[in-house]
């Protein structure tokens, strides 16, 4: 069962799992082309309208999206809906995903 609130821009919901998730209303998760700044709207479509994308509500979400349909030259973008700057994080390369990471003790 999934309870949904709202506080100010935000809203939360308790999950059957026993996780917490929060989005905020005032901004959206999206995946957009280093090359064209385009951002995707489906599957395999792009739009220029940041409000025409498809948000992904949480950013590892758009990860996962990328990893799993190898899309490579893309930013997960967060896109402020009041104008704020947006602040875009470039994701690895699809060959990238697979590199094992260095380990810090």
């Amino acid at each position: 069962m999934k309870l949904l609130h709202h506080f100010g821009n935000w809203e939360y919901s308790n999950q059957s799992d026993g996780w917490l998730n929060i989005a905020f209303n005032d901004m959206k998760i999206l995946l957009q082309d280093r090359q064209t700044l385009h951002y995707l709207r489906t599957v395999d479509t792009w739009t220029k309208d940041a409000s025409d994308a498809h948000n992904f509500l949480h950013s590892q979400r758009a990860i996962d999206f990328a990893h799993e349909h190898l899309l490579s030259d893309v930013y997960v973008t967060v896109k402020f809906i009041g104008g704020d700057p947006e602040v875009a994080v470039p994701l690895p390369s699809p060959a990238e995903y697979s590199r094992p990471h260095a380990r810090v003790f």
